[in-house]
């Protein structure tokens, strides 16, 4: 069992152009 947080946006996010499909909204809580 791991101790990471759970981050179902950033795990969704592997290379940098998965950053162009988010929505602006996304993008805010990712930051």
């Amino acid at each position: 069992m791991t101790d990471r947080p759970v981050t179902p946006l950033l795990d969704t996010i592997s290379v940098p152009a998965d950053l162009r499909m988010l929505k602006a909204s996304q993008l805010r809580q990712l930051a």
